[in-house]
């Protein structure tokens, strides 16, 4: 009788132990769901960007913080944002389009709902003017982006900054393993 109460036991604990680790991992790929749809829409906009003729450091009417949810408070520019802004200059003619793939490696809760995401956003461009070879560039970067709540859907996220990562001092996530990746598998219009 202890026996067989004791195998019930062991099995009712590996049970519920299942069913625990099932909801969290459940969990944890929604909110990475949604953190990569955040950074994917941000991305989008820092893509157009680089040749959008009215977004100037000054003024930017498509900058992501016109992205429904990101509150009013938050900068014009992020980080990232605001150096392709202030590097492309004012002549977006000459500015190669781009396109961007996005690799998270690690999510980490913060305060007040705030996620950190540690990710690796490939941007592949056309090549400036007299460049032979390869018709495309690609440059690989690693970067801390910082998401907080949308103002309009607490369920969702939006990017509040983010942080260029020297990747001789980062090294992505458990095993540098992505858990999540996306290519928008469509390459720059190249013009010329």
């Amino acid at each position: 009788m202890l026996r067989q109460r004791s195998g019930t036991i062991i099995i009712v604990v590996i049970v519920a132990l299942f069913v625990g680790y099932s909801v969290h991992t459940a969990a944890e790929s929604r909110r990475t769901q949604v953190v990569a749809r955040a950074i994917e829409e941000y991305m989008a906009v820092l893509d157009a960007e680089w040749v959008d003729a009215d977004c100037m450091p000054d003024h930017c009417p498509k900058s992501s913080k016109s992205l429904p949810g990101v509150p009013q408070d938050r900068a014009l520019f992020t980080s990232t944002e605001g150096g392709i802004i202030r590097g492309r200059g004012k002549d977006v003619s000459t500015v190669a389009p781009v396109r961007s793939s996005l690799a998270i490696y690690e999510l980490k809760k913060q305060k007040h709902g705030v996620v950190e995401a540690y990710v690796d956003i490939t941007v592949t461009q056309c090549p400036f003017s007299g460049n032979k070879g390869d018709p495309y560039e690609v440059l690989p970067d690693l970067y801390r982006i910082t998401l907080a709540p949308s103002v309009v859907d607490k369920h969702n996220y939006v990017v509040m900054d983010d942080e260029y990562l020297n990747p001789t001092k980062y090294r992505p996530g458990p095993g540098g393993v992505a858990i999540y990746y996306r290519d928008n598998g469509r390459k720059p219009q190249c013009f010329g």
